[in-house]
């Protein structure tokens, strides 16, 4: 296998790495905003009653949960058409174009900076509702045992549910991060050439402007 196939080959298990990440991503986070009937618990605000119900004057803004699952739904359908191409690259054995290359390096890079900023908001923001519960509980993880907040919110899996999607995403920029400094890599080595053969065509045109001056 030749170094521009292994190439491919790793972007190739990359994308399909974080197709896969991407599951750990939206599905928890679908799965937590059901069971809080709808509400983001990122941020979120509240006070503590002597029977030990906590009652949450202020939810935290669901942009911060949407935007998440939007990255993990975006990052799985983005991955697996770019899984699907790099396979039919790997299999003719074909290398991509100037405009390709462009395209998949920003691409990455907007991924990256998307993907950094849903794992800032979650980590944070999770890590605020950790230290509003952490006022009546010993840590964050014993008081999904037994949190009581409302009679329609089931709160018995959040902490397992937003542990996962942190992992998820931070594993998932790490991928973008490895694609992005590929593309950007990819795209020297293709301007290298171009630049090659700009250099090339200068010449040729000048010693057949040469030949033809001498002739005459």
């Amino acid at each position: 296998m030749g170094l521009g196939n292994l190439v491919i080959l790793i972007k190739t298990v990359t994308y399909s790495v974080a197709f896969v990440l991407a599951f750990f991503i939206f599905i928890p986070l679908a799965v937590n905003q059901s069971d809080f009937n709808g509400h983001c618990l990122l941020n979120a605000r509240g006070n503590w009653l002597n029977n030990g119900t906590l009652v949450i004057t202020e939810w935290g803004t669901s942009t911060g949960c949407n935007f998440s699952l939007f990255v993990g739904v975006a990052t799985m359908f983005v991955c697996l058409l770019s899984t699907i191409v790099s396979f039919v690259h790997l299999g003719k054995g074909i290398d991509i174009g100037w405009n390709e290359g462009l395209c998949n390096m920003l691409l990455s890079c907007g991924f990256t900076i998307l993907t950094f900023a849903a794992a800032i908001t979650i980590s944070t923001g999770f890590q605020a509702w950790c230290h509003l519960l952490n006022q009546n509980y010993m840590s964050c993880q014993d008081a999904q045992i037994d949190l009581m907040v409302g009679s329609n919110i089931i709160s018995s899996k959040f902490y397992t549910q937003f542990g996962m999607a942190q992992f998820g995403l931070w594993s998932v920029w790490f991928c973008w991060l490895v694609l992005s400094i590929m593309w950007v890599f990819k795209m020297y080595k293709l301007s290298e050439i171009e630049d090659m053969k700009t250099a090339v065509q200068n010449e040729r045109e000048r010693l057949v402007h040469r030949s033809d001056a001498s002739s005459i």
